[in-house]
């Protein structure tokens, strides 16, 4: 069930995030409205620069979303037992991890993340609704994955696929002499490149990391959207 108000998602947010206590006492959490950011000039460049389907936020106010939640810090809803997450989190600029749970779906999960993003040991057979961008690792371990559809757009260093072996037929589709050479465990444990969705990898250093995330997370121009604070 989706949580519409702003007092029935602070309510869950209580009750599951770890961080809860910290980001309170920080103003970390922003509540933004759906309605007033469709209604924005912004708009469009916000889908642009965050990667996203023309009709992302229209789908969300379909399904009965009222606000989108962007945290300056990090999310900890890890060990909760949570089937769904019924909230829609945005850009988190921290950490944002829900492993360890019985989710069968990402839905509710952040578009950006500024750290690492781990989703392991839930009971995932599909990536959609992850993150376009992770600032960190990205870890989907122990999951049931059958595919890398819909997996990140950028992961500044790492992408851990340990324990879903059906991923191993997708070795083949690297066209990378590094890539062949690996030993199926050093392809389901892969740490030493950054991955790129398009089934390729490039090495990048951490300045032009740097530069990559500075192009596309938020700016000045996004933060005139007036992000509505609790």
């Amino acid at each position: 069930m989706i949580l519409k108000t702003k007092k029935e998602i602070l309510n869950w947010l209580t009750k599951n995030d770890k961080q809860y206590q910290v980001n309170s006492k920080n103003n970390a959490y922003e509540f933004i409205d759906i309605h007033d950011l469709m209604n924005s000039s912004l708009l469009k460049e916000l889908i642009k620069k965050d990667h996203l389907p023309l009709d992302y936020f229209e789908n969300l106010k379909l399904e009965g979303h009222r606000y989108i939640i962007n945290v300056k810090m990090g999310v900890d809803i890890s060990k909760n037992g949570l089937e769904i997450i019924p909230i829609q989190f945005y850009h988190v600029k921290g950490f944002f991890f829900c492993d360890s749970n019985q989710l069968t779906s990402l839905k509710g999960c952040p578009q950006y993340v500024g750290a690492s993003f781990d989703c392991h040991q839930n009971k995932l057979n599909s990536l959609q609704y992850s993150p376009q961008i992770v600032g960190w690792n990205f870890y989907c371990h122990h999951n049931q994955l059958t595919s890398l559809e819909y997996c990140p757009e950028i992961v500044t260093k790492g992408v851990y696929l340990k324990n879903n072996e059906k991923l191993l037929k997708y070795k083949n589709k690297f066209n990378d002499s590094r890539i062949q050479n690996m030993s199926d465990d050093e392809f389901l444990l892969q740490e030493k490149f950054s991955f790129w969705k398009s089934f390729h990898l490039m090495e990048k250093s951490k300045k032009e990391n740097k530069q990559i995330l500075d192009d596309l997370i938020l700016d000045d121009k996004i933060e005139q959207l007036k992000f509505r604070k609790i």
